[in-house]
């Protein structure tokens, strides 16, 4: 940059190698220095933007950055929707902006033609979608769980019902127990919990463990 101070993707390289390299200050540095140098170029205030998010959380001064972005010739419009998202925090949940995110960075890589932040942003959202994925399904699966608990022990049968016609709750066995819980994804749906079962972004089914109630993933091809 110091040869060449208009030199967009060396500022952008720069930083996010800096910043992956728990380097953030000097990355914040580099980039305004683009910032300044080249004011009319929206991909350094949002690449600023991405770093405090996706490196500090720091909602409220990506935000600022996005917004910036959004306001010069050839942003993209998805810009504003970032920046509203994360001032409000309201639209949308940690994963979901997350997910934003780096749809936008993917989408900003394949207008720069830059391949290797292409490829990371591609892996990335991979990796959330799954994470997002399993994270739903666990959520249905705990609520099955507890409606066929509440249901199990709002039940009473004839035999169930002392002298006085007290109701009483049901007492199972260790196997009636066992069976109130979830033993198929599918029944997620019949209970209307969720409207259908996803897959991960290759199309391979999610596994699901009855002795856990957990959900695993097949691995991952650059892991």
């Amino acid at each position: 940059v110091a040869l060449d101070p208009k030199f967009v993707k060396a500022y952008v390289f720069g930083a996010h190698c800096l910043s992956d390299n728990h380097e953030f200050e000097k990355a914040v540095v580099l980039l305004d220095k683009g910032i300044k140098e080249i004011p009319e170029e929206w991909d350094l205030p949002y690449q600023m933007g991405f770093i405090y998010y996706i490196k500090k959380k720091n909602k409220l001064v990506a935000a600022k950055y996005l917004d910036k972005a959004g306001d010069l010739e050839g942003a993209p419009l998805i810009m504003k929707r970032l920046a509203a998202l994360l001032y409000t925090d309201a639209e949308g949940s940690d994963m979901e902006i997350k997910i934003k995110m780096w749809e936008s960075a993917l989408e900003s890589a394949k207008k720069q033609g830059d391949k290797i932040s292409e490829e990371k942003a591609y892996k990335q959202l991979v990796e959330l979608k799954i994470e997002f994925d399993v994270s739903n399904l666990e959520k249905a699966i705990k609520k099955y769980n507890e409606l066929r608990e509440k249901i199990s022990n709002e039940t009473v049968y004839p035999d169930q019902i002392t002298k006085n016609k007290t109701q009483v709750k049901i007492t199972s066995d260790n196997e009636s127990s066992r069976m109130l819980y979830l033993n198929d994804l599918k029944q997620l749906v019949d209970a209307k919990i969720i409207t259908s079962i996803p897959t991960d972004p290759f199309g391979r089914p999610y596994m699901f463990e009855t002795q856990t109630q957990k959900i695993k993933t097949f691995p991952l091809p650059w892991k």
